[in-house]
């Protein structure tokens, strides 16, 4: 979290003009990274020993670019082999647990975590603990013996899966050149488990609207972006039509705001 809240102090530092200090933050990031990169990663397993550590270190840009294959794939068989596609995280690496996985190449692995069956897993939470609400630790109540549950078993917390819900099933995400979403950066992802999304987020300049929907072999995906704003989508490496015309799925594209309907292909 020291080396993301150094990044993320940088072009704050740099709009108030105080360079020493963007200078500063960038300097105490790399070394920070490296030094985490040097202690944790094990060069011959491709991880740094924790979903919450690998996931994190994706998510921060603490993986040298190198390696970050082999860190996201030993993340997902961590996720599908050790732990039978459950997470093993606490809250801190929940929040970042399905971006990691799903912006590298495992959306599926993401998306399924929430149906997995068994311990730890939310079935497991609300299915044969009979929670109703998040719990800190789900193993924390044996419904055989009645023992009593511990810690928390009201645990918003434990909710940073949500937001993935907002930027990677529905893929609209902030662009940090543009504040207040200004233009706003589309890129939503597409589990084979799931039919439809429709996800809207109210911005300062308005609703901005993602919803897409398996229909045959192709997706539609409707985009609606409120006045003042463009959207950017980004390459989905898939094809993707829009107004009957191919777009290049392998660039940027331009939206401007209004609603726009695409097909994009499997």
């Amino acid at each position: 979290l020291f080396i993301k809240d150094s990044r993320g102090m940088q072009p704050w530092a740099t709009a108030l003009s105080e360079k020493a200090d963007a200078e500063r933050d960038a300097a105490w990031e790399r070394q920070a990274a490296a030094a985490f990169h040097d202690a944790f990663f094990d060069q011959t397993t491709g991880t740094y020993g924790s979903q919450a550590a690998n996931d994190m270190a994706l998510e921060f840009g603490i993986v040298p670019e190198a390696d970050r294959a082999r860190v996201a794939e030993a993340l997902n068989r961590d996720v599908l082999d050790t732990w039978g596609g459950h997470f093993s995280v606490g809250a801190l690496g929940h929040r970042w647990l399905y971006p990691a996985l799903a912006d590298n190449g495992y959306v599926d692995t993401a998306f399924n975590v929430f149906h997995a069956k068994g311990h730890p897993g939310f079935h497991y939470l609300f299915d044969e603990l009979n929670g109703t609400s998040l719990w800190e630790r789900k193993g924390a109540f044996d419904p055989e013996t009645m023992k009593q549950p511990t810690r928390s078993l009201s645990h918003p917390f434990q909710g940073g899966y949500d937001a993935w819900f907002f930027l990677g099933l529905g893929g609209i995400r902030p662009d940090p050149q543009h504040p207040g979403f200004k233009r706003v950066i589309l890129r939503p992802c597409f589990p084979r488990a799931l039919e439809w999304t429709d996800v809207e987020y109210d911005s300062p300049y308005g609703l901005v609207q993602s919803r897409w929907e398996r229909k045959g072999d192709s997706l539609t995906w409707e985009v609606t972006l409120p006045p003042n704003t463009t959207g950017i989508l980004q390459p989905l490496g898939r094809q993707t039509m829009k107004d009957g015309k191919r777009i290049d799925s392998s660039v940027p594209y331009m939206l401007s705001n209004g609603t726009h309907r695409l097909i994009v292909s499997p």
